[in-house]
């Protein structure tokens, strides 16, 4: 499994991209590892109202990026956090993927749209792409307000759906590292495949000597472990989102295949149907180390002809989160 040793947060001056960092802080602390700050100055940035570019705006532009990745990185550093920032400038997507990739980030903590997002969708475009391309562990946030980099997170119950495969039982320890070290609760989901009355013994069985092994490995003092059936295993991301509700999380945990490894997609089908729909915090720690993912189908795309003589697309093109383009841009 992959460990976090690096944490990523893309911002673009809004609060809605700054309601990530109250959970970046919230992970990055109990892991005792650094933060990278990025913002990315796309062209149009510098452009006048005919489209052509201005220098001398492009560097007003990179000039109040830089000040104000440097001020939010002086209040992390004044409340402990070791931080790093970096200007970039392209699209956004492309380029906070090719910094995580370059810098060995290991998870990603952005909100779902940026300030150009669409208030009706359920993820901003580059949100979108960064998600599907970055390879890495994900923190995905609901759009907030306020300036985050003041309010960490404090986590007090933690949603983490389980499956019996290690990668589930991971997540579990890993949920568990994120509560504090006196209190909090777990609430574990088990997905179970029923067919029958007489195939129910099997994989309950199974079930209990999973949950009884990883009350083991997480119990410490005030920490709570509730389990929680989620029947049938095929209607298991719709029972989750109502479960979330219910129980009034603060994140959900999961691993981003479980027992389904074996696919070409960067998650299965309950982590993006939680990461694509979800209203609550999610954190999807990717369990394999050397993705060979294939791009996911786009959304409600028409099919386009590959223009002649275009580029193909560098080895790390996409990234992170404060753009709000729509998934149908380039």
């Amino acid at each position: 499994m992959l460990p976090i040793r690096q944490i990523l947060v893309p911002l673009d001056g809004s609060t809605t991209a700054e309601s990530s960092l109250g959970h970046a802080r919230a992970v990055a602390r109990p892991l005792d590892v650094p933060l990278h700050l990025v913002r990315v100055v796309p062209p149009s940035a510098a452009s006048d109202r005919d489209g052509a570019q201005d220098p001398v705006r492009w560097r007003l532009e990179r000039s109040d990026a830089e000040a104000y990745l440097a001020e939010t990185a002086r209040e992390l550093r004044d409340d402990g956090f070791e931080t790093e920032t970096a200007v970039l400038a392209g699209r956004p997507a492309e380029e906070i993927v090719s910094y995580a990739r370059r810098n060995g980030v290991d998870l990603v903590v952005l909100s779902r749209r940026g300030k150009d997002g669409c208030v009706g969708a359920p993820m901003g475009g580059t949100a979108y792409k960064v998600v599907y391309r970055i390879g890495t562990s994900v923190l995905l946030t609901p759009p907030g307000t306020g300036t985050a980099s003041r309010d960490e997170v404090r986590y007090r119950r933690l949603l983490v759906p389980v499956d019996g495969s290690p990668a589930s039982e991971w997540a579990l320890q890993a949920a568990a590292s994120l509560l504090p070290g006196r209190g909090g609760e777990l609430v574990a989901a088990r997905a179970l495949e029923l067919e029958s009355s007489d195939s129910v013994r099997g994989p309950r069985r199974d079930a209990e000597a999973f949950l009884a092994r990883a009350r083991r490995r997480v119990s410490r003092p005030g920490l709570r472990l509730d389990e929680v059936p989620v029947v049938p295993a095929d209607q298991a991301a719709g029972r989750l989102h109502v479960l979330a509700e219910e129980r009034d999380v603060d994140l959900i945990v999961l691993s981003a295949h479980g027992r389904s490894t074996d696919v070409p997609w960067p998650y299965g089908s309950v982590a993006t149907n939680l990461l694509l729909h979800g209203r609550r915090p999610t954190l999807v720690l990717q369990d394999q180390p050397e993705p060979r993912f294939a791009e996911p189908p786009e959304r409600e795309k028409p099919v386009r002809r590959p223009a002649t003589g275009r580029r193909s697309p560098q080895a790390g093109t996409s990234a992170p989160g404060s753009g709000g383009a729509s998934p149908s841009d380039p």
